[in-house]
């Protein structure tokens, strides 16, 4: 059950961040969410209320306390880049950044898994089977492509993440 509520955290923040841009997704968030977790599991009413309000809190907690702290991290990392920056100081913004994402799983883990533990068995069933279709979708887009196809967009798309975050 726990690895089924991690798999329930890890898909509603992956495709509320993909798809619109950052600041209508977010702000959002609520309403959009409710369609994405429609295409893994039909949630009964006290369910969709109960995921709403997860949602709402946890974005409310989010803008208060987290984002002041991407930011400044953001500054810093833009200062670090405008004179020589050495590994060991780049790793050290990338070891804190993967604390912010820790910081926001740890805050919602808790609820989220009491969702998942109010599931019924033909909805948990329904989850797992709509992940797998994702999973074997992407598996098979994967393997057509050349190893210098997913380094050439994985380049790409780091590009323009720092493009629309540095400018």
């Amino acid at each position: 059950m726990k690895k089924l509520s991690k798999y329930l955290i890890v898909f509603s923040l992956l495709f509320t961040a993909t798809g619109c841009s950052p600041s209508f997704t977010y702000n959002n968030l609520g309403w959009l969410s409710g369609f994405w977790i429609d295409d893994y599991v039909d949630l009964n009413s006290d369910q969709a209320d109960k995921f709403e309000h997860i949602v709402k809190t946890s974005r409310d907690w989010h803008r208060e306390t987290q984002l002041p702290l991407y930011k400044r991290d953001l500054e810093n990392l833009k200062t670090m880049l405008d004179k020589q920056v050495d590994h060991n100081e780049l790793k050290a913004h990338f070891v804190q950044a993967k604390q912010h994402w820790q910081t926001l799983i740890n805050k919602i883990e808790p609820e989220l898994i009491a969702l998942a533990n109010s599931l019924s068995y033909k909805q948990r069933v329904e989850f797992v089977a709509a992940l797998q279709e994702n999973i074997n979708d992407e598996y098979k887009e994967h393997e057509e492509k050349s190893p210098e196809q997913h380094k050439k967009e994985r380049l790409e798309e780091n590009l323009e993440n720092y493009k629309e975050w540095f400018g």
